[in-house]
This record gives structure tokens, sequence and C-alpha cells, in this order.
């Protein structure tokens, strides 16, 4: 083979080698971050339509710069509120993360004075430090009578993942239901199901008066988004009372983005092959 033939050879290479470069670089997408969100929410009640409770909402949001939790707005954990007769025992913890990894979390609801929670690496709400029967609702006060809501703590806790999976559970521990006369004890209690489930009203003796629902599920903004509420009661469609409402995702996936889109691969490659043809007439003059 002569040197203008192994010459042709090695630039034909060349141009190939580098083309092939320019296509990989091409079709070879930025990874832009996953972005995620979550809400919490320990208690909201009304009266009659009109604000009775409300423990304010934590909201996380991460757009996939942020730190470990994300960006968090609103109270953490508060107390019970003064000068209220619904909620006679218990503090009001709601947490809420939003993690770079395009995952979220959030936990709220009512433990005993001087519990805590804790949202666990997978997502998970512990409780800690909270006394046995230490949440104490008189719903008969705000109504009159007395119909009671006792239990070591009512909770909801959701994830979200930017692939689109989600999870939302409560945790009712020791929870139960009771009526009875004005002043006194409960005569009558339900025991609550610790995960949430159906529950048998009749033995109040309340007929349509009550409705509960445990784990109200619900997919506020579609696929990949997820809330519950541990506990929704409405009493004589006067009373309103939600216990525990938290919304995890939508988290997205961040979407690859061609370095240079496909339909300015023509220019480019044309483009190349200019700079390509000129070094190719560069070398034949310098070799002449």
């Amino acid at each position: 083979m002569n040197s203008t033939v192994r010459r042709s050879a090695h630039n034909g290479g060349w141009m190939a080698g580098l083309a092939l470069a320019m296509v990989v670089f091409v079709a070879t997408p930025a990874l832009a971050a996953d972005t995620s969100q979550a809400t919490a929410n320990a208690i909201r009640a009304t009266l009659a339509g009109g604000g009775l409770l409300d423990s304010g909402t934590v909201t996380a949001m991460n757009d996939g710069d942020d730190p470990d939790p994300g960006v968090v707005t609103g109270a953490p954990g508060v107390g019970v509120l003064p000068a209220n007769t619904l909620l006679s025992a218990g503090v009001l913890p709601q947490q809420a993360q939003a993690l770079i990894n395009g995952t979220s979390a959030a936990c709220a609801g009512l433990v005993g004075a001087g519990g805590t929670i804790q949202i666990g690496p997978a997502g998970d709400c512990t409780v800690t430090g909270a006394p046995p029967g230490g949440v104490v609702l008189n719903l008969g006060a705000v109504v009159g009578g007395n119909l009671g809501l006792t239990a070591d703590a009512v909770l909801a806790q959701c994830t979200a993942n930017s692939n689109g999976t989600t999870t939302a559970t409560v945790q009712l521990v020791n929870a139960s239901l009771g009526v009875g006369l004005l002043g006194l004890p409960p005569l009558i209690s339900v025991p609550l199901p610790a995960a949430g489930g159906p529950v048998d009203l009749g033995v109040l003796g309340l007929g349509g008066a009550l409705t509960l629902v445990l784990n109200e599920q619900t997919i506020p903004a579609g696929p990949g988004s997820i809330a519950t509420t541990a506990l929704h009661l409405n009493l004589l469609s006067v009373v309103d009372l939600r216990i525990g409402n938290v919304t995890c995702g939508p988290n997205v996936a961040g979407a690859g983005i061609p370095l240079i889109p496909m339909d300015g691969l023509p220019f480019a490659l044309a483009t190349l092959g200019i700079v390509g043809a000129a070094v190719l007439v560069v070398r034949r003059r310098r070799s002449a």
C-alpha cells in the first residue's frame, strides 16, 4: 500500500471515528434531576361549615437541586390550640420531606402529650414517647351529649417515587369511639382497626347521624400521587373532623434531553463534513 492510499485510509478512519463520536454525543441525554413533593396536616375540623380547628399544613418540595429533606414550609409539629374544647389531650405532629432522589414522604395525626414522630429512611412513620390513651377528643362538647375518641395515636403516612409508585397507610393505636351519658365515661365503645377498614357503628345507636371512614385514599393529581386521611368523621352534618391528612407526589423523573436536538443533527453532520474536508485539504497541501 503506497503512502497516498495509507493517508486516505487514515483520514477516512479518522473522519468515521469523529462522525461516530458526534452521533454518540448527540444521542446521549443530559440527565435532568428528579423532583418531589409532599404535604402533611395533623387535624382539620369544621363546625357547620366554619373553621373549628386547623393545625396548618407542612409542605416539602425539591426541584432536584435542594439538599434533603427539601424546602420545608409550615410548622412541623404544633401543640394543642388554646381554648379549644374539641381536643382535650394530645399533640399534633406533622412532617413532610422531599428528597433529591425523587422520593417523598409525609406523616401527620395525633399522639399523646410528649410523643413525637419520625419519618424513617423508607418513609415509614415511627412514634416514640406517646403515653397510652394520650389522645382524647370530645365531640360531644361541640354538639352536646357524650361522643368521644380515645387513642394512643392516630396517624396517616404516605410515600411517592418518581417511578410512579406510591403507598398510603394509617396507624390507629388502641383507638376507640364511644358514647355515654353527659359528663360520664363512655358506656359503649367501638374499637377501631389498627390499619383502617370498615367499622360497624350500629352498636352506638346513632343511625345515619354519624359516618366514619378510615384510610380515606384519593389520587389528587393523577398517577404517581396519593393522598389519605387516617380518620374522617362526620356528625350530624354539623361537625366534620379529619385527622392525619397527607399527600405525596406527583414526583417527576428527570427527562433525558439530547445535548444536540435531533432536528439539528443534519446541520451538525454537515458542519463536521466541511471541517473534515478542510482538514484533508490542508494535509494534502502540506504533504505536497
